[in-house]
């Protein structure tokens, strides 16, 4: 742990975050190189940490159902959420992402942010669409059938999402995949379809997603605070998927931070960059420091 320390100064400026999309560098804007920056933009303001799951907790694997957290990394989490709230934003539903971290001390947004809930001991729930998840049956049911012949496909059912899932599809399969998708969706005008990494996404046609289930969250921790106001209460985001990004356009506009997982340069909402799981528990570790040494607040 003597790295984490050493990467974790106490003096440095403070950063001037870019208020629009742009192209990240993976050299240039690594937020472990920028630690000092960062830690004196924090410095004396109150943390709220949001965390994506697949791809920024745990690598990205191929069977989605071995994506399996490390004890290393649950420690760390709830160590983390000892000085800070802490939650999980995910794509996964809230059975699969709470019966993965096994933690009941951080508050969890599972299928997108369409099913949120607090930490054990807390009453808060909030479920989006939820009359529409009869529908959400039937094309889940639909797409197995219609599916089974495409060899590596997979069909998860993320409660309040669908997930049709090609990493080991054939390339040449996957229009026909997406064809059949594209027609069993044509009957049900209430939900639409997204992409993300090797996966097509099946969820509601309504204004909501991680970016909303953020602010959402942000506002009902202020309401249960008892604050009038939110000005000390810095967000700060890790996140991977292009779902994700949504997230990082909201903390924009309320002086949040938003950190991509990439190895390679991309066009992003976020401020800064880490390259993999490893960096950001390596981050995760220097605002556990920070805590202990009241640089930050929770």
């Amino acid at each position: 742990m003597a790295t984490t320390v050493d990467r974790c100064p106490l003096e440095g400026s403070v950063p001037t975050p870019d208020p629009v999309q742009r192209r990240l560098s993976v050299s240039y804007h690594n937020a472990m190189d920028s630690i000092e920056e960062i830690k004196q933009s924090l410095a004396g303001k109150k943390m709220v940490i949001f965390l994506d799951y697949d791809g920024t907790l745990t690598p990205i694997v191929d069977n989605p159902d071995m994506a399996r957290m490390s004890e290393n990394t649950r420690r760390l989490l709830e160590n983390l959420s000892k000085h800070f709230t802490v939650a999980i934003v995910t794509g996964r539903s809230i059975q699969k992402i709470t019966q993965f971290v096994q933690l009941p001390s951080l508050y969890y947004a599972g299928s997108h942010g369409f099913d949120i809930i607090g930490p054990e001991g807390h009453k808060i729930e909030h479920k989006v669409a939820n009359e529409l998840l009869p529908q959400l049956d039937e094309i889940y049911e639909s797409l197995l059938k219609k599916t089974g012949h495409i060899q590596g496909s997979l069909v998860e059912h993320g409660q309040f999402t669908v997930s049709v899932h090609y990493r080991h599809v054939d390339p040449s399969l996957v229009p026909e995949l997406e064809s059949i998708i594209d027609e069993v969706l044509s009957a049900y005008s209430s939900f639409k379809k997204t992409n993300g990494k090797k996966v097509f996404e099946l969820k509601p046609r309504v204004q909501w997603n991680k970016g909303e289930a953020v602010l959402w969250l942000l506002k009902t921790l202020k309401q249960l605070d008892g604050r009038a106001d939110d000005a000390d209460v810095v967000p700060i985001y890790f996140g991977d998927d292009v779902t994700d990004e949504d997230a990082f356009r909201v903390l924009q506009r309320r002086g949040g931070v938003g950190v991509l997982v990439t190895e390679e340069s991309r066009d992003t909402n976020a401020q800064y960059t880490v390259s993999d799981p490893r960096q950001v528990a390596e981050f995760l570790s220097c605002l556990c420091l920070w805590a202990e040494q009241k640089i930050v607040f929770g």
